[in-house]
């Protein structure tokens, strides 16, 4: 098998080594010893040929042919690249002039990295379990570790929140190192709950180690196995609250009652609550409510305390002869139904405006604020989605998922048949007229007016014509696809 390519090789061990002038020379002709190598030198292969142990390489430059295989290391190849390392080693580490552990190719007692140095390698060497690094300012090389102790860290720098979940507090440290002598002082300690911005990552000992953006110094994310500090994702969740006994509201992501902020700072059963922030711990994701009250835990013990929610527009038809009975909340259970009066029948569309996934089943929010539904019991389906005509069409370009509007929208018109002015579509309007549906939600009387420059149209209610002007990409007018300037109340 061979292959061919450009790869960069370094010369590690040169005394061992011999140029050939092709793969089955032995290296002792006389050409050979007239092609010397020289240490840490970087040689250029455009040609790869294996032959069972041993790998033939031949140099780019003309020169000829080495060899090499897994028992003799005398040249590794040269992985190139940008990498960010500290030193973690409290005795530091000297330069050397080429990849080796050797002490006597070390530059001098002026060439030594201390514990904390930040450098940039260029270039590694993989070579007997060890990898070597060459420094980007060509002041040498280093390793990575000795006897299987690590010499160095790989460094990730990057912009990263995190909460302090230990109800002891973190000691900070002036380099990345759990010995308490590391430790700045007593001053110097994160408080449980407090937020801190990482600025740079590296992994060692089992354990994440943190360098403040703020230049205080080094933290760790766990030791002993107990959890110190948890990732904080930012963002905006919805959720519904779905325990019985509802959730009492924390001071931080923690489940310790001593931390609750008081009896009357609960979140009840079907309550819709933000989230700006989560952290997951164990097997629990803990939310920071948006409105700045406090923290809730989306589970406990195994059992769900909150659900997220999905919110939209969506059609179901009710399948089930019997129809399904509304409930309070998102539940099967029976005991939350809002009563016999409240079923939802087999036949008409029926519009929700939330759904919330729970052990395979969804349950559905009402859009008219009525109650929860759902679309299966026992495996089988009592309700499913529909997707009307008016959902799927596109028109002049623009494919309209978001909203379903019918084919044939009500259009406001002349006798002539023309769009209308504005003063005579608000006169229009005013001479009454028998009530439409809202044509996106269908539930909703249509008494909005979509004013589009000089013209308007009236097919939807304020809530969703609200919802055409703010939404991103604007859709425009359902009817005529002008851009909406603005959504007026129409009074009969």
């Amino acid at each position: 098998m061979s292959e061919e390519g450009l790869w960069r090789y370094v010369v590690i061990e040169p005394h061992i080594m011999t140029i050939r002038c092709r793969p089955t020379c032995e290296g002792s002709c006389e050409s050979c010893q007239k092609r010397p190598v020289k240490d840490s030198e970087v040689l250029v292969v455009d040609f790869r040929e294996f032959d069972d142990e041993l790998v033939h390489l031949r140099l780019a430059d003309g020169r000829g042919w080495v060899s090499h295989s897994g028992h003799h290391y005398a040249i590794a190849e040269l992985v190139e690249g940008l990498w960010r390392y500290v030193v973690i080693d409290s005795l530091g580490i000297g330069i050397r002039k080429a990849p080796t552990l050797a002490d006597k190719a070390r530059l001098g007692k002026a060439y030594v990295l201390h514990e904390n140095d930040v450098i940039v390698s260029d270039a590694h060497v993989q070579y007997r379990g060890v990898k070597f690094l060459r420094l980007a300012d060509g002041r040498g090389w280093v390793f990575d570790s000795a006897k299987g102790y690590p010499i160095v860290a790989e460094l990730a720098e990057g912009l990263w929140r995190y909460v302090v979940i230990e109800p002891c507090g973190l000691g900070i440290r002036r380099v990345p190192t759990f010995a308490d002598n590391a430790r700045l002082g007593d001053s110097c300690v994160l408080q449980q709950n407090d937020v801190v911005v990482a600025d740079a990552r590296l992994q060692s000992g089992g354990a994440i180690f943190l360098r403040l953006a703020n230049g205080q110094g080094w933290v760790f994310t766990s030791w002993n196995n107990m959890q110190m500090l948890a990732e904080l994702i930012e963002g905006l969740w919805r959720y519904v609250v779905i325990d019985p006994q509802g959730i009492g509201i924390r001071q931080g992501p923690t489940y310790a009652e001593d931390a609750r902020i008081g009896k009357n700072s609960v979140l009840y059963q079907n309550d819709v609550v933000v989230a700006d922030a989560r952290v997951q711990i164990a097997d629990s994701c803990f939310l920071r409510l948006a409105d700045g009250r406090g923290w809730v835990f989306d589970r406990k013990d195994g059992f769900p305390m909150v659900a997220p929610l999905c919110e939209g527009l969506w059609h179901y038809t009710v399948t089930d002869p019997d129809g399904v009975g509304i409930r309070k909340w998102p539940t099967l259970d029976d005991s939350a139904r809002k009563g016999c009066k409240h079923v939802l029948h087999n036949g008409p569309l029926v519009v929700v405006d939330g759904r919330v996934s729970l052990g395979g089943v969804n349950y559905l929010r009402l859009a008219d604020g009525r109650g929860w539904a759902f679309d299966r019991i026992q495996r089988e389906a009592v309700m499913v989605e529909v997707s009307t005509q008016s959902s799927q069409f596109a028109r002049r370009g623009r494919a309209w998922s978001a909203f379903s509007f019918p084919d044939t929208a009500p259009e406001i018109t002349s006798t002539a048949g023309d769009s209308q002015t504005s003063d005579d579509c608000m006169s229009s309007l005013r001479s009454g007229g028998r009530q439409r549906m809202c044509s996106i939600c269908m539930v909703r009387p249509c008494d909005a007016v979509l004013a589009h420059g000089s013209t308007c149209h009236q097919t939807t209610c304020m809530l969703c014509g609200q919802s055409l002007l703010t939404q991103q990409p604007p859709q425009g007018c359902p009817v005529c696809r002008e851009p909406i300037d603005r959504v007026l109340k129409h009074y009969e």
